[in-house]
């Protein structure tokens, strides 16, 4: 069966046609809405399963990742012991940028737990070593180091200068059975903020305080709800949770390597201008003008996260072996402008057992291959899928090891660029004011 199914990808791969219709190309990307409600945020798709899966199991070991992001915090204000280990927990704060993360806080606001609230959330506490930092911390140094950890792992958009609708956001909800003092509520934002300015890294944080009834049940329930995420959904839906987060992790895959190709074509067309411009290539061309510019620091993000080195050298020899070999590589990414656009609709639509067909699973697979980036994760992608297939509901640890190795490389290219970026200048406050009249949050 398994020699079988690779004949068929190898006719698959062989066979595929990619023409793209002008609707296609027209086609607006749409980004997977979040969600911001007190609930753990969970997928309502329901795939159903082609023909071909129903009666072959895939077994692919070809190799082939918005954010936006999401951290949910808030402070609660009220006493409960805790079941397990007789923590007293007086308050809870959720953190909101796209991880996910409920903080428990005890009777002297430091830090007791943590709860991740959806995929995300479980990458950014994967790290055992980073936890036990934020455990024991007060509540004003956690919110600074999981934003921080956040923004190492991508989740925040550090070239962001902002605009209406669009922009870096950070929410810390307070909630609570009695209010708490403006001034805390102040404090906690300014370190966030003030974090972030020094790094010259555009963020808005956004605080708010509610007062609950049902304080004290929600406070319980998190005294005994499971760290982790996964943990947590597969106790309460075994049989169906891992297919949603195996498709829910090939889309956030398939994201990150079309972010790989939409950067370099963002530098492929700044080289294209700067040719008709100037008559001569950027790495060979001495004029400064804004695209030149933005084509320094594409390449800086480029070459921070990808490890493919394409910076202006010092002396004519070296730019022009640089020029030689990112013309090679423009061949390569061109190749794959159908493909591109046919990955990117089928991630606007969501990904499903009905649309992701073997067809699909080869596309991706070869344009993951080609473009140098996630080939390993694709092929942990496989696995976890064939996992899937053999038992729904003991697919459990696969997903947890698939979950763990996309945080690692999260981590690895992200941090990297993150301290790159920091070393550039901060962010005095007429410049963040101007940064609020953008967003239209300057009132």
């Amino acid at each position: 069966m398994k020699d079988d199914f690779f004949k068929k990808l190898d006719q698959e791969l062989n066979a595929l046609e990619l023409p793209m219709s002008e609707k296609l190309k027209n086609t607006p990307i749409q980004a997977r809405s979040e969600e911001n409600e007190a609930q753990p945020v969970r997928s309502n798709r329901q795939p159903t399963f082609p023909a071909w899966l129903k009666a072959h199991r895939v077994w692919v070991t070809a190799a082939a990742c918005s954010l936006a992001v999401v951290f949910i915090g808030g402070i609660t204000l009220s006493s409960l012991p805790n079941p397990e280990n007789q923590t007293e927990y007086s308050s809870y704060l959720y953190l909101d940028i796209n991880p996910s993360v409920a903080v428990l806080l005890d009777g002297n606001g430091k830090v007791a737990k943590l709860v991740s609230r959806n995929e995300d959330g479980d990458r950014l506490l994967k790290d055992s070593t980073f936890k036990n930092e934020v455990l024991g911390a007060d509540a004003s140094v956690a919110v600074k180091q999981l934003a921080d950890r956040a923004a190492k792992m991508g989740y925040i958009d550090l070239l962001s200068d902002g605009s209406n609708g669009d922009f870096n956001e950070i929410r810390l909800s307070l909630f609570g059975n009695s209010t708490v003092s403006k001034e805390r509520l102040t404090e906690l934002q300014s370190v966030v903020t003030d974090y972030f300015c020094e790094r010259g890294v555009f963020v808005y944080v956004d605080v708010s305080q509610t007062v609950l009834e049902d304080f004290k049940e929600n406070i319980e329930a998190f005294s005994v709800r499971p760290e982790s995420y996964l943990d947590y959904t597969v106790t309460q839906e075994s049989e169906s949770i891992s297919e949603t987060f195996f498709f829910e992790y090939a889309e956030d895959l398939l994201k990150e390597t079309l972010e790989k190709y939409d950067l370099y074509t963002q530098i492929s067309t700044l080289e294209t201008q700067i040719e008709a411009d100037t008559g001569s290539s950027y790495w060979l061309s001495s004029t400064e003008s804004e695209d030149a510019k933005t084509m320094t620091v594409a390449l800086e993000k480029f070459y921070h996260l990808y490890d493919e080195d394409f910076k202006k050298a010092d002396n004519f020899i070296d730019n022009l072996a640089i020029k030689q070999n990112f013309f090679l590589l423009e061949s390569v990414y061109h190749s794959q402008a159908e493909i591109a656009e046919e990955l990117r609709l089928l991630l606007q639509n969501g990904l499903t057992r009905e649309n992701f067909t073997l067809s699909e699973f080869a596309k991706f697979s070869l344009f993951s291959t080609v473009l140098g980036y996630g080939e390993d994760l694709f092929s942990s992608l496989s696995t976890l899928f064939n996992a899937i297939e053999e038992n729904a509901s003991n697919a459990h640890v696969a997903i947890k090891e698939y979950g763990d190795a996309y945080a690692d490389d999260l981590y690895a290219r992200h941090e990297k660029y993150f301290n790159a970026i920091s070393q550039n200048n901060g962010i005095d406050s007429n410049a963040y004011q101007e940064f609020l009249d953008r967003i239209g949050k300057n009132n």
